[in-house]
């Protein structure tokens, strides 16, 4: 890959592994950057990612945002859905079974996927009438619903989604980090996005940057210990299981010769 083609006093090329970190785990890490050569990472003002190997070996339901909440007459049961990437049918069959063993009263359901609307319906019996009430909390994409609606079994026993099921992995990604200058909330840490749509459950994400100049940011200089982990596009941290993933970051020193040759265009129109 070339180089950034803007101008620049000095660079220096890291090669970032997860698995080198200091403390936490593949998806949400601290590590320490050790510049060498005489140099610091107080000689540098910006930094770019210029490509990354990222593991799709984060599930479609993780552990920590796994949970559904069962209402039945009045009662609230939360309902844990093993983590893992799921096809429909076998979510749908998982879904019946943990709602019948978690149901207090004993009642019984059943869930299937219609594979011509890819919706879930789920069915109960033995309810004497009484409607249960679903609170599909942040699984609300996986089931097929929009996000705070909890619906209700409607008088005939059933339920189903209003929306098509999403049974793939996040394909939208961030990688956060203090190493940017200012990135201690969640509107300022993006290092950069990740686009995964084209990548299969348990693939590689290759990314690389067209455009390392447009996308450089400002360095955060004042440590040489950062800060990264990835998460989807609402924060959620991106759990990778085990499996680490590498970048290659372009640290520099901005010229200060365009701004100085900028000068002296100015002072010779002024002159002219």
């Amino acid at each position: 890959m070339e180089l950034p083609t803007f101008k620049y006093d000095r660079t220096w090329i890291y090669h970032l592994n997860s698995a080198n970190r200091l403390s936490g785990t593949d998806g949400d890490f601290r590590i320490k950057i050790d510049i060498t050569n005489g140099l610091d990472i107080k000689d540098f003002d910006s930094v770019c990612l210029l490509n990354a190997s990222i593991p799709k070996s984060y599930y479609a339901i993780q552990e920590g945002s796994n949970q559904i909440t069962l209402r039945e007459l009045g009662v609230d049961t939360l309902i844990d859905i093993p983590p893992g990437t799921y096809s429909a049918t076998t979510l749908a069959k998982l879904m019946g079974e943990l709602l019948t063993s978690n149901s207090n009263p004993n009642w019984n359901y059943t869930c299937s996927i219609d594979i011509t609307t890819a919706k879930f319906t789920w069915v109960v019996t033995g309810n004497g009438g009484n409607l249960p009430q679903l609170f599909p909390d942040e699984l609300y994409e996986r089931l097929g619903f929009d996000k705070n609606v909890n619906p209700i079994f409607n008088n005939s026993s059933k339920l189903t989604s209003s929306n098509v099921v999403n049974m793939s992995p996040e394909d939208d990604l961030f990688i956060r980090s203090n190493i940017v200058a200012g990135g201690s909330d969640s509107n300022q840490d993006i290092f950069f996005d990740v686009q995964a749509a084209n990548v299969p459950p348990f693939g590689r994400i290759q990314v690389e940057d067209s455009d390392p100049e447009e996308y450089s940011k400002v360095l955060n200089n004042t440590t040489d210990i950062f800060h990264f982990f990835i998460t989807d596009e609402f924060g959620t941290k991106i759990i990778l299981n085990g499996i680490n993933w590498t970048g290659t970051l372009l640290f520099y020193k901005k010229s200060s010769l365009p701004d100085k040759i900028n000068n002296i265009i100015k002072l010779i129109a002024e002159f002219m």
